[in-house]
C-alpha cells in the first residue's frame, strides 16, 4: 500500500478547522437577538430603571427572560440587575369620634352626670351615664372607669384611641395609668392595651401641653363591641377619637393588565410568562355564581402528552342584581410565580360562566448601568441565551430596599424585528461556529470518501 504524506494534508487541514471551531464563542452581539428596542435614559444619571412592557415579555424566547440584554452604541452588553418589588404604601388612618360614658360605680361630683345608655346583656342590665359638659373630676383619689360603645364604627375596629380630658383644677397636670379592656357582652372582659397618659402642669393662662394622650390597642375582631377604660385616679375624660385603618391604596394603577376571551377549555395564553397579581372575571349578562380554581402547568408542556395542572388559587365570581343595580365580584388578589399558560376550571355547582378574563401583573423592572456610548438598545429574543443579571447590590453599593425605585425611569421605543435575525450571516458567534462546524464535518466526510476511493485505486493497481 502506498500513501504519501501529501494525501493526508486534507485530513490535517480539516482537523485544524475543527480545532479552530472548538474555541469558545465570543460575547453577545445585538445581531443574535430577534427584537431590538431603542432605550432613552431620563436625565444624565448612569443608573436607570426600566419597566418591561408586555410586548417585550412576549418577544422573549428564554425561560425567566434570560435573553434580555441592553447594548450600547458599540454593541457591548451593559451591566443590569432585576429591580425589587416596590413596598406597598401603608393604608391611611381615619379618626372617628366615640362618646365616653361613665361606668357604674364611679362616683362623680354632684350634678356632673346625666342619663346615658342601658346595656342589656341577657339577664343583666348595666346603666351607663353620660358626663355633663364642664364636669371636671371624680371624687379625689377614686379610680375612674369609662365605657365606649363601638357599634357606631360598624364592622371596623380601632387600632388606637386618642384621648382628651378636661383640665384638672389649678393646672396641676396629670399622670394616669389607663388600662383598656374589650368585651362582646359587657360582662366578660379581656385586656387589650394600656398606656401612661401625661399632661404637664401649666401656669394660669398658659396653654395645656399633653405629652402623651394615645392608647394603642391589640387587634380587635368585629365581635368585640365594647371597650372599658380604667384609670388609676381621677380622670375627667371628655372626648375619644378612634384611629381606624382606611382602605389600602388602590394598586391597580401600578399593575399592567390584559383582557382575554375565555375559551371553552378555560386555557388562557397571554403569550408570555406573567407573574399574576390579580384576576377578574367578566360576565356579559345574567345572574349567578361561579366557584372556580386557577391552575398552572406542573411542568413544561411536552408534545403529544397531556398537561398536568396544579391549583394555585380559588375563588367565587358572581353577578347579582340588588336594588335595581348590578353587582359583580371584585378582582381576586394573587401572588404566584410566572407561567405562560393558565387554566380556569369551574365547579359543577356554578350557575353562570364568564365570557372574558382580565389578567393583572406587576411589570418586571431592570436597573441598567448606561455606561458606554449611546444609542442604547434593549435586545430580546434568543432561545439559547444565558442569564446575565447581576446582584442588585453590585450595581448599587450600599443598597437598601427600595433605593432602586428612586432612580430615573428610562423609556422604550417601539419594538423592531431584526431582518434575518438568526440567519447564518447575522447569527451570533456561537451559532455561526455551529454552522461552520457542521459544514466542516460534512467536508471531512467527503474528504475521507475521496481518500478511501484513492486508496482503493492504489491497492488495485498492479505493482511496478
Amino acid at each position: 500500500m502506498r500513501m504519501s504524506l501529501r494525501s493526508l494534508r486534507p485530513v490535517a487541514g480539516l482537523a485544524a478547522v475543527l480545532a479552530a471551531l472548538a474555541v469558545p464563542a465570543a460575547e453577545d452581539r445585538p445581531q443574535a437577538y430577534a427584537v431590538a428596542v431603542d432605550l432613552q435614559p431620563q436625565g444624565s444619571e448612569s443608573l436607570q430603571r426600566l419597566r418591561l412592557p408586555l410586548a417585550v415579555l412576549q418577544a422573549s424566547r428564554a425561560a425567566g427572560w434570560a435573553d434580555l440584554r441592553v447594548f450600547d452604541g458599540e454593541g457591548r452588553a451593559l451591566p443590569m440587575a432585576w429591580s425589587g418589588t416596590p413596598q406597598a404604601a401603608p393604608p391611611p388612618l381615619r379618626e372617628l369620634a366615640l362618646t365616653p360614658l361613665r361606668w357604674p360605680g364611679t362616683a362623680p361630683r354632684s350634678g356632673s352626670e346625666a342619663a346615658g345608655v342601658v346595656v342589656d346583656a341577657g339577664d343583666v342590665r348595666v346603666q351607663i351615664r353620660r358626663p355633663v359638659p364642664g364636669a371636671t373630676a371624680s371624687v379625689a383619689g377614686q379610680p375612674e372607669v369609662w365605657f365606649l360603645d363601638l357599634a357606631t364604627l360598624g364592622e371596623e375596629r380601632p387600632r388606637a384611641l386618642r384621648l382628651d380630658w378636661a383640665p384638672l383644677p389649678d393646672g396641676q397636670g396629670l399622670v394616669r395609668q389607663v388600662r383598656a379592656e374589650a368585651s362582646t357582652d359587657a360582662q366578660q372582659w379581656r385586656a387589650v392595651g394600656s398606656a401612661v397618659l401625661v399632661e404637664l402642669p401649666a401656669a394660669a393662662g398658659e396653654a395645656r401641653h399633653m405629652v402623651h394622650s394615645r392608647l394603642a390597642l391589640a387587634t380587635l375582631d368585629a365581635t368585640l363591641r365594647y371597650l372599658r377604660l380604667s384609670a388609676d385616679g381621677p380622670w375627667p375624660l371628655r372626648a375619644v377619637q378612634a384611629e381606624v385603618l382606611g382602605d389600602a391604596p388602590d394598586d391597580e394603577t401600578s399593575l399592567d393588565s390584559l383582557r382575554l376571551p375565555l375559551p371553552e377549555d378555560g386555557v388562557l395564553d397571554p403569550g408570555a410568562a406573567l407573574p399574576l397579581r390579580g384576576l377578574a372575571l367578566h360576565f356579559e349578562g345574567g345572574t349567578g355564581v361561579a366557584p372556580f380554581s386557577l391552575q398552572r402547568p406542573l411542568a413544561p408542556a411536552v408534545a403529544g402528552q397531556p398537561v398536568a395542572w396544579q391549583v394555585v388559587a380559588s375563588g367565587t365570581a358572581y353577578r347579582l342584581q340588588q336594588g335595581g343595580s348590578t353587582i359583580e365580584s371584585p378582582p381576586l388578589p394573587l401572588s404566584v410565580a410566572p407561567a405562560a399558560r393558565w387554566q380556569l376550571r369551574f365547579a359543577p355547582e356554578a350557575t353562570l360562566r364568564p365570557q372574558a378574563v382580565t389578567l393583572r401583573w406587576r411589570a418586571p423592572e431592570l436597573v441598567v448601568a448606561t455606561s458606554g456610548r449611546p444609542p442604547y438598545r434593549l435586545a430580546v429574543g434568543r432561545a439559547d441565551a444565558s442569564p446575565a443579571m447581576l446582584p442588585l447590590a453590585t450595581l448599587m453599593p450600599g443598597y437598601r430596599r427600595g433605593d432602586e425605585h428612586r432612580l430615573p425611569q428610562a423609556s422604550l421605543g417601539p419594538l423592531v424585528a431584526r431582518d434575518g435575525a438568526g440567519s447564518l450571516f447575522n447569527a451570533d458567534p456561537a451559532a455561526l461556529r455551529r454552522w461552520l462546524l457542521w459544514a466542516a464535518l460534512a467536508g471531512a466526510v467527503v474528504g475521507l470518501g475521496v481518500l478511501a476511493w484513492r486508496l482503493a485505486r492504489e491497492m488495485k493497481a498492479p505493482p511496478g
